[in-house]
């Protein structure tokens, strides 16, 4: 625990991950409840964090595939 109380992960990947599911889901830390940060008022300057998690997360990837279109963005370099 950090000093305000809250809970973080120091290892990877997570010891409580159990078939790929979470094995303290209602206890889990902040940081796994506010994955992949889609939602935090800063989410322009967590792009770069936003992106890597597209890695790992369908809901990061789909939501910047969604983005993506809205924004017009070329599918193919020119």
């Amino acid at each position: 625990k950090m000093e305000d109380g809250e809970k973080y992960m120091i290892r990877t990947p997570c010891e409580f991950l159990s078939g790929n599911k979470c094995s303290v889901y209602e206890s889990r830390p902040k940081a796994c409840r506010d994955f992949p940060y889609l939602h935090n008022s800063q989410f322009r300057q967590r792009m770069l964090t936003a992106i890597d998690n597209t890695e790992i997360c369908p809901i990061a990837y789909n939501v910047m595939e969604i983005l993506k279109l809205e924004l017009e963005f070329p599918s193919k370099l020119k």
